[in-house]
């Protein structure tokens, strides 16, 4: 199909696994493994990148490709979660994606950053 999953990682998310040593190696080892299907693309965001505060909650975009396209925006938050469907709500939010990704590792450095963090883990 045409599924694909592109996540970028804030690099304390990475550090924060929960559950001792051998969870967070399994973890990090299924972001590699996950890596390694042609459809999945991960990114980890370094400590220095400088993003709005937008930037930092969690949102997931949705898109579907036919016609008409389909983009929606689902935001995160404490007590559940708000549906963004409006034209300019989703452009805002892709424009930050496009922000976001550009200040990430490349997807190969970002791997190589997964890899190092098993070795020192």
């Amino acid at each position: 199909g045409a599924f694909r999953f592109r996540a970028v990682i804030d690099v304390p998310v990475l550090h924060r696994i929960a559950g001792g040593r051998h969870v967070v190696i399994d973890q990090l080892n299924h972001l590699l493994e996950m890596s390694e299907r042609s459809k999945v693309t991960i990114q980890v965001l370094p400590l220095e990148a400088a993003l709005p505060m937008e930037q930092r909650v969690p949102h997931y975009i949705l898109s579907q490709r036919g016609e008409p396209p389909v983009d929606v925006v689902w935001l995160e938050h404490m007590s559940g979660g708000t549906l963004l469907e409006q034209r300019s709500d989703v452009a805002f939010y892709l424009g930050l994606w496009d922000e976001l990704t550009a200040a990430a590792m490349s997807p190969k450095q970002s791997l190589d950053y997964v890899r190092n963090l098993i070795k020192e883990t």
